[in-house]
Parts: C-alpha cells; sequence; structure tokens
C-alpha cells in the first residue's frame, strides 16, 4: 500500500520540522503533526528514528489541553491548537524586539531582548506554572489511563509499556518536564509571557519528576545522572509494588 503524506487543511503552511515532530500553522490554529513514515530520518547507525510513545503523547497533550487531537486519516498523530500572536522563545533573539525608540541594536539578533524574556520566564514558572501545577493532584499515575515517564528514565528503562497506578491518597501532581522558555510565547514589546505550549509530555507522577528545562545543558545532565534516575525509578517500583 502507498504510504501518503500527512494531510493539509486549506492554507496549511509547514514552518518548522524535527526528526519526530512536522509543525505547520493555517490562518488561525497551529498544527503539530507525527512524522510520515517516508520522512523519518536515520540516525549514525543507520537505524529510522523514531518514539515508540508518540501516539500516546500526542494523546496526553490532548487529554491535558482539552484540544482538537488525532490520528488523521493515515493513523498519524496530530494536535491542532489556536494560533496565538506573540513570539515564541526560541525566536525571540532573531532581532530587537522592543518599540521604535527603544531598541537595543539596530539590526540583528538582540541577546539583550533573549536575556529579558528568559528572566520574565523564570518568573513565570517559579511564581505562576510550577505553584498551579502543584494545585492539581490526582490519586492515578499518567494522565487519562497513559503512563509516559521522562525521556532520561525511558532512556536506561525501555519498556514498551507502563502501567498506571493508583493510590489512597492525592500524592501525584501534574508534571510537565519540557517547560521552559523555549516552550512558551512572549508579546511584542515587554517580551512578558502570554502562553506555555508544548504539553505532551504532561501527566500526574510523583512530585520529584517535575524538571524545567532551562538549558540543553541541563537537560542532557538528567540523562547522565544515573543516581538520580535511580531514585525516581525506585520510587515509581515502590508505589507501584505497594499498590498491588
Amino acid at each position: 500500500m502507498a504510504v501518503t503524506t500527512p494531510p493539509t487543511k486549506p492554507g496549511e503552511t509547514e514552518v518548522y520540522s524535527t526528526a519526530l515532530r512536522i509543525y505547520s500553522w493555517t490562518p488561525t490554529t497551529f498544527i503539530k503533526r507525527e512524522v510520515p513514515p517516508q520522512r523519518r530520518q536515520k540516525n549514525q547507525r543507520g537505524e529510522y528514528i523514531i518514539d515508540p510513545f508518540v501516539k500516546e503523547l500526542f494523546q496526553i497533550e490532548a487529554s491535558a489541553l482539552r484540544l482538537l487531537s488525532g490520528p488523521d486519516e493515515n493513523g498519524l498523530a496530530f494536535v491542532e491548537t489556536e494560533l496565538l500572536s506573540g513570539i515564541p522563545g526560541s525566536r525571540v533573539r532573531e532581532e530587537c524586539r522592543m518599540p521604535d525608540g527603544e531598541k537595543h541594536v539596530d539590526a540583528g539578533e538582540c541577546t539583550l531582548c533573549e536575556e529579558k524574556a528568559w528572566a520574565n520566564a523564570e518568573s513565570y514558572i517559579t511564581n505562576v506554572v510550577l505553584p498551579e501545577l502543584a494545585k492539581l493532584r490526582s490519586k492515578t499515575m499518567g494522565l487519562d489511563g497513559k503512563v509516559v515517564p521522562p525521556p532520561w528514565v525511558r532512556y536506561h528503562d525501555n519498556r514498551p509499556t507502563w502501567p498506571s497506578k493508583t493510590s489512597d491518597t492525592d500524592q501525584y501532581i501534574l508534571c510537565n518536564w519540557d517547560i521552559g522558555a523555549h516552550n512558551m510565547m512572549f508579546e511584542y514589546g515587554m517580551l512578558e509571557v502570554i502562553a506555555v505550549y508544548d504539553w505532551e509530555n504532561a501527566g500526574y507522577f510523583p512530585p520529584e519528576f517535575q524538571f524545567v528545562n532551562r538549558s540543553r545543558q541541563e537537560l542532557d545532565a538528567q540523562f547522565e545522572d544515573i543516581a538520580k534516575i535511580s531514585i525516581k525509578q525506585g520510587k515509581m517500583a515502590e508505589r507501584s509494588k505497594a499498590l498491588r
């Protein structure tokens, strides 16, 4: 059977892609799609790069935000959201975002704007996001029956499925281990946070699982911190054993 490309909507334009995701928008919405088989990339060992939990992750994001989600007619996962007018965190530094008369530079990249946005993001995460997530509690691990631990846990434990466990108390909080300025939208001018996006890494887990993704270096360190990973795996195993 021939492999087809992901369907497109009227006015849909692809703006960015990675080895696992395609990002596009229409005049009114933002769409994140699963990469189709014919566009999959290979790693240095010549193996196709795939994410065995891709559909679960898209369903988790849809559940977290109560959004319209896939799979589409080709069986590929997707999530579609309202398109906001703002500046993605990953693009803040491309030019100065200050109003005329207050610009840091006349042309080119502006690191001062990026620093301002990052500082606003840090304040928003500390004072708004984390406290609000900590208020959202559950007796059941995961989200809507789907459990996908952080990638640094799955990197060292590649089991195909993770069962959802329940507790007598609401000890699990809503975690999202990809919160960071790179997944925030900022307003033009003062660069205040107006939205937090990319919730496919959300789920109810022990509080120790919450992680703020401030930099690539900090993220990479999570994969190398075997002691911390072992402790977190142990917490999941202990709680699972106690609930059997």
